[in-house]
């Protein structure tokens, strides 16, 4: 039922590390510090940006131009095929997830130093941040008004109040080790935030109350 519109067998050694889609190219992330633009009805070779350092993040899409995450330096570039970037700000942390938005004129990013960081985009500085357990998993989930829902490496899930900047729950690894980024499921009466575990559970947690329900 699919139809293969185009494919690319000239890449050579370069590893593929993420792929995004824009209205006019599929970005592609190499293992080379550069993001290919191609075209995305026939896959020519429309652009190609190159950075610095080695890219750790799949690029943000916004109606802007695109952020790019490089180990703690945050790119935004309008216009790609021009091949420079618009500015570049150094970061006082180690991002550990893609950022996303949030309202008009922010990023949320997490750190691998256990914090979730606001990013004021418009002002071009780290608005606050706020201390969690561990480093911050990929992805990050917002849902709801200024509703985070993430999870960190020694196994917490957090639901955070990006409004009010503080926590209406936090669930432990007391029962199972949280292994995988949290899924809010909306249906019924009853929302439920589902998370894997390391030793092969999925687990529904409680939206409201952050609690296992008994079932």
């Amino acid at each position: 039922g699919f139809k293969l519109l185009w494919k690319r067998t000239d890449l050579g050694d370069l590893q593929v590390t993420s792929v995004a889609v824009t209205t006019d190219n599929v970005l592609v992330e190499t293992s080379r510090r550069e993001v290919l633009g191609l075209t995305k009805d026939e896959g020519k070779l429309d652009w190609i940006f190159e950075f610095e350092q080695l890219l750790d993040r799949q690029p943000l899409l916004t109606g802007n131009g695109i952020y790019v995450v490089s180990a703690d330096i945050l790119y935004f570039i309008q216009e790609p095929a021009l091949g420079v970037y618009d500015w570049r700000r150094p970061l006082p942390f180690a991002v550990s997830t893609t950022p996303i938005e949030y309202g008009t004129d922010h990023l949320v990013l997490g750190a691998t130093n256990g914090r979730i960081n606001l990013y004021n985009r418009k002002h071009k500085f780290a608005a606050w941040h706020i201390l969690c357990l561990g480093a911050v998993r990929e992805p990050l989930a917002l849902s709801g008004k200024g509703t985070l829902l993430f999870s960190t490496d020694n196994g917490y899930l957090y639901n955070l109040n990006l409004a009010t900047q503080k926590y209406a729950w936090r669930f432990s690894k007391i029962l199972r080790e949280v292994s995988s980024a949290p899924v809010l499921d909306r249906r019924g009466d009853r929302p439920m935030v589902i998370v894997g575990t390391k030793d092969q559970y999925l687990i529904g947690v409680d939206y409201a109350g952050g609690t296992i329900p008994k079932v």
